[in-house]
């Protein structure tokens, strides 16, 4: 089993169903609300768990009740966190995520803790993920290009998830942190910030897979570019598509499978994470195995890569 260093935010996510979103000054009605285990980093590392691999978290929390709890079901999803600190400085990082009738998300977030993240690369794991929100400020930045530079140095695997605020947010910046880069996800709405296509990403890495919510997956290796339609599947919520999504190219890179049935993987981790309500622990049981078994609900996927695709996934 590969042991994976997942670096990035932990937090703690509370989700509300609403009957609309309001405009600036009104107010909605909640139907439903959760506390749930959050961050994308965290997303990321509970699926990799789920796929059997070891992953252990980069990160740091409040010295507080929420950080404590992240804690605890970090273990209880069996992500490492011998290596996240605690500080009594600031809070444990939150989203107030708000979710609409169609399943879509507005998120609001409080950094918190994340932010003055200090850490270093002590060779935690066999390949180093990073979400990008890591990237955007302070010491958690600093620490984050350290790490991903070192990890260059020693020749450790890196993957990195692009999230279209952070993408926003850097634009150009994030650029030179994709050098060297194993694995790369980023949504297609976010190229025109970062001011660069996917031929010229991809060559800067050696898989670029680029994400456009239900429409076809671009993945590009070696010069070659894959497409994939993902499957139709009713929509609860999407927070955690895209952490599920990157989490499946991992494993599969990390297993040498092929570049459609990664693609076929990855798609029906992302497609079951929609499925559920919120992320964090929630994702180890989204239905990934019953969204490969429904053939009819993939386009454009030959069923050997679905039937390999399976054996990949408890």
């Amino acid at each position: 089993m590969t042991t994976i260093a997942c670096l990035g935010d932990i937090d703690i996510d509370l989700l509300v169903d609403v009957d609309r979103f309001p405009a600036r000054g009104e107010e909605s009605f909640a139907e439903n609300a959760l506390i749930r285990l959050g961050g994308s980093a965290v997303n990321t590392a509970v699926v990799l768990a789920r796929l059997g691999l070891r992953p252990t978290m980069l990160a740091q929390v409040g010295d507080d009740e929420f950080g404590s709890r992240a804690l605890a079901e970090l273990a209880a999803a069996g992500v490492g966190t011998e290596w996240v600190a605690r500080t009594p400085a600031d809070i444990t990082g939150m989203n107030v995520v708000v979710i609409d009738p169609d399943g879509e998300r507005t998120m609001i977030g409080l950094r918190g803790a994340n932010r003055s993240f200090g850490g270093t690369w002590a060779h935690q794991g066999e390949w180093l993920h990073v979400s990008a929100y890591a990237l955007l400020e302070g010491d958690q930045r600093k620490a984050a290009l350290a790490i991903l530079e070192q990890a260059r140095r020693e020749g450790v695997p890196i993957s990195m998830d692009v999230p279209s605020g952070v993408a926003r947010a850097l634009g150009p910046q994030l650029v030179p942190a994709f050098d060297g880069v194993t694995v790369l996800t980023v949504g297609r709405r976010s190229l025109d910030p970062i001011g660069r296509d996917a031929a010229a990403l991809a060559a800067r890495c050696e898989v670029v897979a680029v994400t456009d919510g239900d429409r076809s997956v671009e993945i590009r290796r070696a010069g070659d570019v894959f497409r994939l339609t993902p499957p139709s599947v009713p929509v609860e919520d999407t927070t955690g598509a895209g952490d599920s999504f990157i989490a499946g190219l991992v494993a599969s890179h990390s297993w040498g499978l092929d570049t459609p049935v990664a693609a076929v993987l990855a798609a029906a981790l992302g497609a079951a994470a929609v499925q559920v309500p919120g992320a964090g622990r929630s994702l180890a049981g989204s239905p990934a195995a019953e969204v490969l078994a429904a053939t009819d609900r993939w386009p454009d996927a030959e069923p050997a890569w679905l039937e390999a695709a399976r054996r990949y996934v408890p």
